[in-house]
């Protein structure tokens, strides 16, 4: 009997040390995740954003301006948390801490919200993420794993912050003319990647009866123009699933965008159109939360990201391209 209480704990001992290890493990970074920066999308990722397995993304929205997105922050139906609440997190490494705080947006593809976080091309978060080894992301107390703060690989993270600053700064313009014909640079007005689109990837696939608007109540707002979102909205969803984005012109050069929920009928009004975004350009695609606008503002090519945020846009803040024909591949594609 001495013998087997012997061997049954030691065989508990072994399980608890497997068990230890497993979870060690599981806070690990994942290998595959590797930082890699996107001059076109000007973004410094760490993850696959070709399968939605991505930890963080920080994008240049505008110049001096970053924005990074913590992925997978914390499930959907986590309480009354909801679009546009603030959550907070915890960058560590060695003996740096850097509290941070930011706006939760929906993540339909992997079922969480995403933790959003505007900051400057200088802060703390940056020069931090800049370290090597290994950092930790720790949530705010709602959300705190059982497991401890994820563990965060900094193996290439400087070099492409680094491309991501210098993409981003003020003077990023001017050195892009001085680069040499043999190291040719994506210009910010080209076509967007397919990456960009994959990032706000919606699962949502209505297929369902058409719902048009309620034009002599909720959506009378938009009456006037009831033949042309009805005709629009007929022809089913063309953006993030089950939204219909509807163009219709108000004079030369101009147009008004309105996007209309197939499922239910309601009407939303998109930020940007009429006389100021003069030559307006969108692209979209049914599969993904993003539209990528070009216009011109005078002589220059402006850009600027919008995001579907399941109850409304976000913008994302508009760029200057650079002069009017910076903007012709966009506009012609």
């Amino acid at each position: 009997m001495q013998f087997q209480s012997i061997i049954l704990r030691a065989g508990l001992a072994l399980l608890a040390t497997s068990l230890a290890a497993a979870d060690a493990g599981a806070q690990g970074p994942n290998p595959r995740h590797q930082w890699e920066f996107d001059g076109g999308a000007r973004t410094a990722t760490l993850g696959r954003p070709d399968t939605d397995d991505v930890v963080l993304t920080l994008k240049c929205t505008q110049i001096g301006s970053v924005e990074t997105t913590v992925h997978g922050y914390a499930p959907m139906d986590a309480g009354t948390m909801d679009v546009g609440d603030e959550a907070w997190a915890t960058f560590l490494h060695e003996d740096t801490e850097v509290p941070v705080s930011g706006k939760l947006h929906r993540n339909v593809v992997a079922g969480k919200f995403d933790l959003v976080i505007q900051h400057d091309l200088g802060s703390a978060m940056m020069t931090l993420l800049k370290g090597s080894g290994v950092a930790e992301l720790d949530r705010d107390d709602r959300h705190r794993s059982r497991n401890g703060p994820q563990r965060i690989s900094l193996k290439g993270a400087r070099q492409a912050i680094d491309a991501l600053i210098s993409a981003c700064s003020p003077s990023a313009s001017g050195a892009a003319s001085t680069r040499t014909p043999t190291s040719p640079v994506k210009r910010w007005a080209d076509v967007p990647a397919q990456d960009e689109f994959v990032r706000y990837a919606t699962a949502e696939n209505y297929r369902g009866k058409v719902v048009l608007p309620d034009f002599g109540g909720r959506d009378r707002g938009f009456s006037m123009f009831r033949t042309r979102i009805g005709n629009g909205m007929k022809g089913g969803a063309n953006f993030a699933g089950r939204l219909s984005i509807i163009e219709f012109g108000c004079g030369a050069g101009c147009l008004n965008v309105v996007a209309g929920d197939v499922s239910t009928g309601r009407i939303y009004d998109f930020p940007l159109g009429g006389e100021d975004y003069m030559s307006l350009t969108l692209k979209y695609r049914r599969d993904s939360r993003l539209v990528v606008a070009y216009w011109l503002d005078g002589m220059r090519c402006m850009s600027e990201n919008v995001e579907w945020t399941g109850s409304g846009f976000r913008r994302h803040g508009q760029r200057d391209i650079g002069p009017e024909d910076a903007c012709g591949p966009a506009m012609r594609e």
